[in-house]
């Protein structure tokens, strides 16, 4: 589970998006997905339209977290 506070970085090593600057940027958008994502409200990120750029940000952003803490190679980027 993510710790989610103000702010739109994404720390993947520790498993917060708050305002400290890290590579991992989101969007507002973005950052409400994974919100309706942990909440398992898909039908809400569906009302939300996002682009599909948005959805293969969190996708690849996912993977990322993933692979870090579980300590797996898992590649669904190479399907986009």
């Amino acid at each position: 589970m993510f710790n989610i506070k103000d702010g739109l970085y994404f720390d993947i090593e520790n498993s917060i998006i708050d305002s400290v600057p890290t590579p991992n940027r989101l969007t507002e958008i973005q950052k409400i997905m994974i919100i309706h994502l942990f909440d398992e409200k898909i039908n809400d990120i569906v009302f939300l339209d996002p682009s599909i750029d948005d959805v293969k940000n969190i996708i690849s952003l996912l993977e990322d977290y993933i692979n870090y803490h579980l300590n797996l190679k898992i590649n669904f980027k190479e399907f986009f």
